[in-house]
C-alpha cells in the first residue's frame, strides 16, 4: 500500500498526542499517590493509553516501512 506524506504527518501527530496523554496520566497518578488517593482507575486508564500508544507506534512504523519499500522500487 502506498502511504502519503500527509498520512505520515497525521500518524506522527497522533503518536505525539499519545505520548502527551501517557505522560499526563503518569503525572496524575503520581499526584494521587502523593496525596494518598486510590490510583486503581487511573492506573487502568494509563494501561489503556499505553496500549493505544503502542498501536499508534506500530501504525506509524508500517507507514514508514511502506514508504521505504516504495522508494526502493
Amino acid at each position: 500500500m502506498v502511504h502519503t506524506v500527509a498520512e505520515l504527518e497525521v500518524a506522527n501527530r497522533h503518536l505525539a498526542e499519545g505520548v502527551r496523554c501517557v505522560t499526563e496520566q503518569r503525572r496524575r497518578i503520581a499526584e494521587q499517590v502523593r496525596t494518598g488517593r486510590d490510583t486503581g482507575l487511573s492506573t487502568r486508564v494509563l494501561k489503556t493509553f499505553e496500549d493505544t500508544l503502542q498501536l499508534l507506534l506500530e501504525h506509524r512504523d508500517i507507514i514508514l516501512r511502506d514508504q521505504a519499500q516504495n522508494n526502493d522500487s
